[in-house]
């Protein structure tokens, strides 16, 4: 009798994990914003936009500091200057900071 309800909790467990798994997995698929179609950019901003920056990102070395300096670092990726940094702009930036262009864009955020 014992083995028996163990043996079916065991099971209804094994089921139930399974389920949740499978389940991550279909939301994974029908939501993950990486796994879409990527993003045309054209790269076409000068880096000499980004003049200065090295500068500014060396003074980082704590949250607080980082939190002072970080809209001065959001300045130099606002490239048409309209008050947001749009995908395109952001993945320039990495591209300028040494990222590969395919990474930029597919990380871009």
């Amino acid at each position: 009798m014992n083995i028996g309800l163990h043996m079916a909790t065991t099971v209804y467990g094994y089921f139930v994990l399974s389920a949740i798994a499978y389940g991550g997995y279909i939301f994974m698929n029908q939501f993950d914003p990486l796994s879409g179609p990527n993003l045309e950019c054209a790269f076409d901003i000068p880096k000499s936009q980004y003049d200065g920056v090295q500068n500014v990102l060396s003074q980082i070395t704590n949250y607080e500091k980082c939190m002072e300096v970080i809209p001065q670092v959001f300045a130099f990726e606002d490239a048409n200057k309209n008050g947001l940094v749009e995908r395109c702009e952001d993945a320039s930036f990495q591209h300028a900071m040494g990222s590969t262009k395919e990474y930029a864009t597919k990380f871009s955020g």
